[in-house]
């Protein structure tokens, strides 16, 4: 019976090594698969096949315009790469976020939006302040459709902005005849138009092209009335005090496509200038 009870001992502590042994060669086998399968350090299977995305460098909020510091080019693992992930960053940059982005993040076409004369054509009545051009602001002056280019002028087109006013001919001592007259100048110069009423620019330019082409180059708007030019913010203030001339009459002389010689005799508002004055912008001393 003790020898029985001996034997069975040896036995136990047998089976005792023998799965401490085991338990060890599994734990070995499980770092060792670990190794293997964690070596990129992001997630990646190392020999698991790759391809360049673009993701955020850093964290970007909704609404940024992005710059080259903003994105890179990173190796994803072909089977965890989003649907339309975009793989060159110049393609990126310039676009505007619609969402916000962490870094890491792949960047994907519904997540960004093209702006200025890159504007996808099949976005209808995109946000205006996607299509400003970076520097310049939106302002909207009123036009009768006969001023107008008779409405025909259309997002994407160029014109000139003429401002014509009603004034008083001086007698020669300085004082007013009590006659009027009418005097009309070219103010600014191949300016583009963002909008016409309601109908915001969706200009697309193609490889070879001088200029936006605009839809598909049928619509017109024969009862405009508002036109938005994208203007710097010096001729901004140009634009508003001619609104807020005397009589006015402001005019629209289209541009030729792909015509941006300046108009000589005419000199363009200073950036850096005084503020400008109905006077000022006609060349005059005053109106009276």
């Amino acid at each position: 019976m003790i020898k029985n009870q001996a034997l069975g001992a040896r036995s136990n502590k047998g089976l005792i090594l023998l799965g401490l042994f085991l338990g060890l060669v599994s734990a070995v086998l499980i770092v060792v698969y670990l190794s293997n399968a964690g070596g990129g350090g992001g997630g990646e299977v190392s020999g698991a096949e790759v391809t360049p995305v673009v993701v955020a460098s850093l964290e970007i909020s909704a609404g940024t315009r992005i710059t080259e510091g903003m994105v890179e080019t990173k190796d994803i693992a072909v089977n965890a790469v989003l649907a339309g992930a975009f793989q060159d960053t110049e393609i990126v940059i310039g676009q505007v976020a619609r969402v916000p982005f962490v870094a890491g993040e792949q960047v994907i076409p519904t997540k960004v939006t093209a702006t200025g004369a890159a504007i996808a054509v099949d976005v209808e009545n995109p946000p205006l302040a996607f299509v400003i051009p970076e520097g310049k602001r939106a302002v909207s002056i009123q036009v009768s459709n006969v001023i107008g280019a008779s409405g025909l002028i259309r997002p994407g087109d160029y014109v000139d902005v003429i401002l014509a006013v009603q004034i008083q001919v001086g007698s020669g001592d300085g004082n007013s005849d009590g006659s009027q007259n009418q005097i009309a100048q070219t103010i600014l110069q191949n300016v583009l138009v963002l909008s016409v009423d309601q109908d915001v620019t969706r200009a697309v330019v193609s490889e070879g092209e001088a200029a936006p082409v605009v839809g598909d180059g049928t619509e017109v708007n024969p009862e405009a009335t508002t036109v938005t030019l994208a203007v710097s913010p010096a001729h901004g203030e140009v634009l508003t005090v001619a609104e807020a001339c005397a009589t006015p009459r402001l005019a629209l002389a289209l541009r030729g496509f792909g015509d941006s010689t300046p108009v000589a005799n005419r000199t363009v508002w200073a950036e850096d200038g005084a503020a400008p004055t109905c006077a000022a912008l006609l060349g005059l001393q005053s109106l009276q």
